[in-house]
């Protein structure tokens, strides 16, 4: 959830806790008891966001996507809880494009912004991301190549 105080860091959907408060992580994913929710109901200001930032709610968000995707298909006799996780779904698609986005436009000019884009490529890449349209994997590509000459020739000093 969006607490708008500027942090970005996800709290769990089911007990409202932060993160940080819970400090049970595996794989950078939030736990809480047995449940696994992360929610970012109103998103932060993007346009404030750096490439780390944005690569952190994208991966937040493709963890929802996920769950969405396990809930679906253990409710299959729950016809109205399924339009619900569809609308849930399609809502988190788009955010998860719209970040896609916006990480293809904005440079990355630190080494830990280009590890941070380069996940998120990685992702899009091996099939472990969301769906994405041939264009737009590769814009994202091109613009991590782009970040690494970049990257390269102001270390070299060129």
């Amino acid at each position: 959830m969006w607490d708008g105080r500027g942090s970005t860091e996800p709290r769990c959907g089911q007990c409202g806790k932060q993160a940080g408060e819970l400090g049970n992580r595996v794989d950078g994913v939030l736990m809480s008891g047995k449940h696994i929710k992360l929610e970012l109901d109103a998103m932060p200001d993007l346009d404030a966001m750096g490439v780390t930032q944005l690569c952190h709610v994208y991966r937040n968000l493709d963890h929802r996507r996920k769950q969405i995707d396990k809930q679906m298909m253990t409710q299959v006799e729950e016809e109205g809880a399924r339009a619900q996780l569809w609308a849930e779904l399609e809502a988190t698609l788009t955010q998860l494009h719209d970040i896609t986005d916006r990480l293809t436009r904005l440079p990355a000019a630190r080494l830990s912004e280009l590890r941070a884009k380069a996940a998120v490529v990685a992702a899009l890449m091996n099939g472990t991301g969301p769906v994405v349209a041939e264009g737009e994997r590769t814009g994202l590509a091109l613009s991590l190549a782009n970040d690494m000459l970049g990257f390269g020739l102001r270390k070299r000093g060129g």
